[in-house]
């Protein structure tokens, strides 16, 4: 009984220091359990356990989030969807079935994962990529071995290879072969992390 005791005091203060919102809730979708960063996206206090979670007010758009629960509850199939947060943030909206140590369902575990960052970064990347195949100037990506990984419209312009010809090709096969040991002496330094000053290069079209 003590070690259960201990067991249960354990995940109380593990499931409030996380930082994740999580709720819990049982098969009629009554709230059992929430952490404190369950408080950023609903408006939930402490005397809200054993009220249904239809009653409890949202700060982000999901009008489908409790039929997607009672589909989990159903199928057990879990669910994902990204819904934006109250400050225009991003968060991955997960279900998944609340199963007991005897395998036995007892509800709903809503958890939700901060992808703001994320998001962000996808696009800024889909930015500069797009700006990077656009540009007018010849820009190509390499591995390390020299296989061309990346070939923007500039490039093709300037060499005349096609982006679905340049990625099965090595950047060797467009260095004169006077130039070609200095080159692969080069991508052999990057290799080892070093650090190399912009140079001219030149290539066959």
């Amino acid at each position: 009984m003590v070690e259960l005791e201990h067991s249960s005091n354990d995940l109380s203060n593990l499931l409030a220091s996380t930082d994740q919102p999580t709720l819990f809730l049982d098969t009629e979708f009554r709230i059992n359990w929430f952490t404190p960063a369950t408080t950023r996206l609903f408006g939930l206090l402490r005397t809200d356990i054993g009220r249904p979670l239809a009653d409890i007010a949202q700060k982000f758009a999901d009008p489908d989030l409790l039929r997607d629960a009672q589909q989990v509850l159903q199928t057990l199939v879990p669910s994902d969807l990204e819904v934006s947060g109250p400050g225009g943030d991003c968060w991955l909206r997960r279900i998944r079935p609340y199963k007991t140590l005897e395998n036995r369902i007892e509800g709903v575990v809503l958890l939700f994962n901060d992808v703001s960052a994320v998001r962000q970064a996808a696009l800024s990347e889909r930015r500069l990529a797009a700006v990077l195949m656009d540009s007018n100037d010849a820009i190509a990506v390499l591995d390390f071995s020299g296989r061309i990984t990346a070939w923007n419209r500039g490039a093709e312009r300037m060499y005349g290879y096609r982006e679905a010809e340049a990625l099965q090709m090595n950047i060797e096969q467009l260095i004169p072969e006077e130039a070609r040991a200095g080159e692969i002496v080069m991508l052999k330094r990057l290799r080892h992390g070093q650090l190399l000053d912009s140079h001219e290069a030149r290539r066959i079209r």
